[in-house]
């Protein structure tokens, strides 16, 4: 096997980070699925859920389903000790493999966050599987009641705790994360190409539109590179909204990040009042972020 000077990025979703080869793609296909690829070939999924009380009946229900996704053998408890660097971070409950040696699937109960982690394995080779493995180990699941971290594609977010994630979006030209928290909707866009969109809408008019306030009243704030709108109704304003099953207050800003050629936007909408900083604060925690490189020599995977 060759060797070459490799690049990873660490990728967080939903409450899972785990640092990766650049050369992975990750796909989302769920709030707490992911899928990573190789020149299009599938290399790894992972899930995970909350596993406090794993041991009861609940592990059960886990156990038999993650029987019926695999088509190999389950064995109990812990393989050979090769297999297993990184006994100390997590548990193995079950393993899958076709000769009992070879793991090619399982699950991992991580003792410091109590998560549950299913996982499969896809190359055809043991070597292989083997180093898919141990980028796999390097899954954590921070302590959540402090903020959230999500790093996926091209952006990075922080979210403060109890935001809850409620909806995705990952189309051509647009990515949107809509999240709930107490008394507030929040949404977070990304847009590609800038260039292309703005050569057709102004950047207010594109924000009215992400914000859904074409049609209602909303202080426009020019920026340098974006805009702001605000909405703060009145009394017989925010009669009217709710009538029409409108959150009454808006609160939303969108820029041009010119270097990578993308819109950011976070939107908040509330049936009360917002805090004046929020806003600020999530967007100074938003941005396109650059692939970290390391110089580290390693085996290609």
């Amino acid at each position: 096997m060759s060797k070459n000077i490799d690049a990873y990025q660490q990728i967080a979703w939903n409450g899972a980070l785990i640092t990766i080869p650049v050369s992975w793609e990750p796909h989302v296909t769920d709030f707490r699925h992911l899928i990573f690829e190789k020149d299009f070939q599938p290399l790894a999924e992972i899930r995970w859920e909350d596993g406090s009380k794993y041991h009861e009946r609940n592990f059960s229900k886990v156990l038999k389903k993650f029987k019926k996704q695999t088509a190999t053998k389950i064995y109990d408890g812990k393989p050979q000790k090769q297999w297993l660097p990184f006994d100390k971070i997590f548990e193995t409950l079950c393993y899958t493999s076709v000769d009992g040696h070879t793991i090619d699937g399982g699950i991992w109960f991580c003792l410091k966050s109590k998560t549950l982690i299913l996982f499969q394995l896809f190359p055809a080779k043991s070597e292989k599987r083997f180093k898919v493995l141990s980028f796999l180990s390097t899954l954590s699941f921070p302590d959540r009641k402090q903020e959230t971290e999500w790093c996926i594609q091209d952006f990075s977010l922080v979210t403060p705790p109890l935001f809850t994630l409620s909806s995705y979006t990952f189309a051509p030209g647009l990515t949107r994360l809509s999240f709930t928290a107490p008394n507030l909707d929040v949404q977070i866009c990304r847009l590609a190409p800038a260039d292309s969109r703005l050569a057709t809408q102004s950047l207010e008019q594109i924000l009215l539109t992400l914000a859904g306030l074409s049609k209602v009243p909303a202080e426009i704030i020019e920026e340098n590179y974006g805009c702001k709108a605000q909405r703060s109704p009145t009394i017989w304003q925010q009669i009217r909204l709710r009538l029409r099953r409108e959150k009454p207050f808006a609160d939303a800003k969108l820029w041009h990040d010119t270097s990578s050629n993308r819109l950011l936007a976070v939107v908040l909408s509330s049936r009360r009042p917002i805090p004046a900083d929020l806003i600020e604060t999530l967007c100074q925690h938003y941005e396109i972020i650059q692939t970290k490189t390391t110089s580290t020599t390693t085996d290609q995977t």
